[in-house]
């Protein structure tokens, strides 16, 4: 993404391997405690994601099901009883087109996804410093990735397929192309992530204009054929609620009333006027504008910072590309619609670019807010171990949420710290548009006009002289 090549991490690139390593590791553990210690692989991960099912890899275990179902004729869209949770498809009827996975979903397989993504991880540009390398590990043995993985969610596919993605989106062109075919094929499997055709921006524009031609076309090609279909699958989008191990825009516009709600009862305010006013729709509207201004504001202003461009187009093109790539996702995801936890699987691709930043040559106060946004990255990773603990101290409860003060306080404190992030992020996002080659070949169309026309005055002006 970046053109300039910036400081590499020279001497922690001979320990990428670590991070994989260690998460083979851990899945080799995990194994070991389910087969041999079940109270404990229990305790640990109940722990760390709050909710672990009875079995592992129930989510992977849906497409088979479902799959079998299809072929012998029953209309998944409205029952799955192949399916151990009976879960109707809510996915892209592509997957029902993956005939030639096996009917059912073995450990074996889901040790394999998983294993699969650890190796992945090295992939990643590798930290430059020490204590980079060190937040990375916490990061992924963190709530977000262990719930994906716990689950064997599909989430960890696209994972996969990103990252090669990604790794292909900083090569020459052809490989690029592979690329953004990776790119595609994971949208058209869960549709959220065609939000990285924005990559295309880095390209000639003759090239940018062709890769869009091919886009459109294939995704209008793809409803027109599955039109039926995708309408049925509209229908069984989850609504995950408020006070969840989600994530979205709607979280603290809709849960904020209801946490000052209770907050004011427990401090003794019984106005019935006051505590209706923070749960009318007046209320929700005036939050979520508030915070979608701010969140804006923010961003541009930081994105028309010297010192945070001059930054960002410091890093390495692998650093650039992956904190776009994810940027995109977590800012796309967050602004679309409520996701489950373990879709915050992708601010791995982020890390390694903000932890640049953070040691970036800029002004103390902006290497203050990547570093900021570093820990704030790292809170919402472990999100849901720090719920748990805070109900346990505070004796609240997190299924059903609520109970105590210090768990609404907690929840407030997390979700603003969301609306951070995905400020900055944002602003990386302006930043790269601004940066890219079809944003400065746009510009510099607009201007000719203008230079041709001063031109002609100055020459004028030297002829009559």
């Amino acid at each position: 993404m970046a053109n300039q090549q910036g400081e590499g991490p020279s001497n922690m690139n001979r320990i990428r391997w670590l991070v994989p390593v260690l998460g083979l590791s851990a899945l080799a553990l995990a194994a070991v405690g389910y087969r041999y210690a079940p109270a404990v692989y229990f305790h640990v991960l109940t722990i760390v994601m709050l909710h672990p099912y009875r079995v592992p890899f129930i989510d992977a275990q849906q497409i088979p099901a479902v799959i079998d179902c299809w072929k012998h004729g029953v209309d998944v869209f409205v029952s799955a009883p192949c399916d151990p949770l009976h879960r109707v498809l809510a996915y892209s009827p592509l997957f029902l087109r993956a005939t030639f996975l096996p009917k059912t979903w073995s450990n074996w397989m889901g040790l394999a996804l998983d294993a699969a993504f650890f190796m992945s991880l090295a992939l990643l540009p590798p930290p430059r410093r020490p204590i980079g390398l060190i937040i990375v590990i916490l990061a992924t043995f963190s709530s977000m990735p262990v719930f994906a993985l716990e689950r064997a969610n599909m989430d960890v596919v696209m994972f996969l397929l990103i990252v090669c993605a990604g790794w292909c989106c900083v090569r020459s062109f052809p490989v690029r192309l592979v690329g953004y075919s990776l790119i595609t094929l994971a949208g058209l499997l869960k549709f959220y992530p065609l939000v990285l055709f924005i990559l295309f921006l880095r390209e000639r524009m003759a090239h940018f204009i062709a890769l869009c031609v091919v886009a459109f076309v294939l995704l209008t090609a793809f409803v027109w054929y599955f039109q039926g279909e995708l309408r049925e699958m509209v229908k069984n989008l989850p609504l995950i609620p408020i006070f969840s191990v989600g994530f979205g825009y709607r979280e603290l516009p809709f849960g904020l009333g209801r946490a000052l709600q209770w907050l004011l009862k427990d401090v003794g305010v019984q106005n019935a006027f006051v505590l209706q006013s923070v749960r009318d729709a007046a209320f929700i509207v005036g939050v979520l504008c508030l915070l979608v201004l701010a969140a804006v504001s923010v961003a541009l202003k930081l994105s028309w910072n010297t010192n945070f461009r001059s930054a960002f187009a410091s890093l390495t093109p692998p650093e650039s590309g992956f904190l776009v790539i994810g940027s995109t996702l977590i800012c796309a995801c967050f602004f679309a619609s409520e996701n489950d936890g373990y879709r915050g699987i992708h601010f791995l691709f982020v890390l390694p670019g903000l932890l640049a930043l953070s040691t970036a040559k800029a002004s103390h106060g902006l290497r203050a807010v990547f570093r900021g946004t570093v820990v704030a990255v790292m809170l919402a990773l472990w999100g849901l171990t720090i719920l748990r603990i805070v109900a346990v101290l505070s004796g609240g409860s997190t299924d059903p949420f609520g109970g105590s003060a210090a768990i609404y306080i907690c929840w407030i404190i997390r979700e603003l710290t969301w609306w951070w992030i995905v400020s900055v992020l944002l602003a990386v996002l302006f930043c790269f548009i601004a940066q890219s080659t079809v944003w400065r070949t746009i510009l510099g169309a607009l201007r000719r006009p203008e230079r041709i026309q001063r031109n002609s005055i100055e020459s004028s002006i030297a002829t009559r002289a």
